[in-house]
C-alpha cells in the first residue's frame, strides 16, 4: 500500500536539486563535535604557521644582524649607489662604478683605487661600495687614513698597537679615506706599510686626490 503525501510536502529522501555547503550542515550524529571546517578555517595549518614564524625570524635576525655591520662599519653618511645623482659628476664613470657595485673585486681579494680631484665623489662611491658589501654580509670599516694612523701612532704610546692593529686587519673590507694628504713621518710609513702588508689577501678602498702611484695589486678608478 502506497502513502501519498500532502501536495507541497517534500521528500526528504529524495536529493537536492542543488549540493549544500558541508560547512552549513550540521553533524546530527555527534551533538558535541564542532562544525566541519571550512575552507577559509584550513587554510593555515599549524605546519604553514610554523613556516610563516621561522620566515619572520630569520628575517628579523638578518636585519639586526646588518643594523649591527653598519654601525661598526662607521660610515660618515649611509650613502648608497641608488642614491647617487650620477649627473651631478659627468666626469664620474658611471658605468665602472656599477660594475664596481658587483663586487667581483671583492670575493678576489682585490683592492679598489678612487683618485681625482676633490669634490667629484670619491668619498660617496666609496662608502656606497662598503655599503653594499655590509648588504652581502660583509665586514666593513671606514676611516680617514689620518685618523686610522692616529689611532696606531696612541698604539705606540699605551702599548696597545697590536690590538690596534688586529682590530684593522680583522675587517673583510676597509676603506681609508683621503689617503696621503700630507707628508708621511717615517713612523707612519712603516705604520701604514705594516697594516697594508697585514692584510693581505682582504681588500681596501683608498681614495687619493693625488696621481696614481701604487704598489698594491689593485683595480684603480679615475675621474
Amino acid at each position: 500500500m502506497t502513502t501519498r503525501r500532502p501536495p507541497g510536502e517534500r521528500d526528504d529522501h529524495r536529493p537536492a536539486r542543488f549540493p549544500q555547503d558541508p560547512a552549513a550542515v550540521p553533524d546530527t550524529r555527534n551533538p558535541r563535535r564542532p562544525p566541519h571546517p571550512g575552507p577559509e578555517r584550513r587554510a593555515r595549518t599549524p605546519s604553514t604557521s610554523s613556516k610563516v614564524l621561522r620566515h619572520d625570524e630569520i628575517t628579523r635576525r638578518e636585519s639586526v644582524a646588518l643594523e649591527r655591520r653598519l654601525r661598526k662599519a662607521k660610515f660618515e653618511q649611509q650613502a648608497t649607489l641608488e642614491g647617487f645623482d650620477f649627473h651631478a659628476f659627468p666626469k664620474l664613470p658611471a658605468a665602472h662604478v656599477r660594475d664596481l657595485a658587483a663586487l667581483r673585486w671583492l670575493h678576489s681579494g682585490e683592492s679598489v683605487i678612487l683618485f681625482g680631484p676633490v669634490g667629484v665623489g670619491k668619498t660617496h662611491v666609496a662608502q656606497a661600495l662598503g655599503h653594499q658589501a655590509v648588504r652581502q654580509g660583509a665586514n666593513v670599516r671606514f676611516a680617514k687614513t689620518s685618523r686610522i694612523l692616529a689611532e696606531l701612532a696612541g698604539g705606540h704610546a699605551d702599548r696597545t698597537w697590536d690590538k690596534r692593529m688586529r682590530e684593522l686587519i680583522r675587517p673583510d673590507l676597509l676603506i681609508l679615506d683621503d689617503f696621503a694628504m700630507r707628508q708621511l713621518s717615517a713612523s707612519q710609513a712603516d705604520d701604514l706599510y705594516e697594516l697594508v702588508s697585514e692584510r693581505q689577501g682582504r681588500s681596501l678602498i683608498i681614495t687619493s686626490n693625488r696621481a696614481r702611484r701604487w704598489p698594491l695589486s689593485s683595480i684603480a678608478t679615475q675621474w
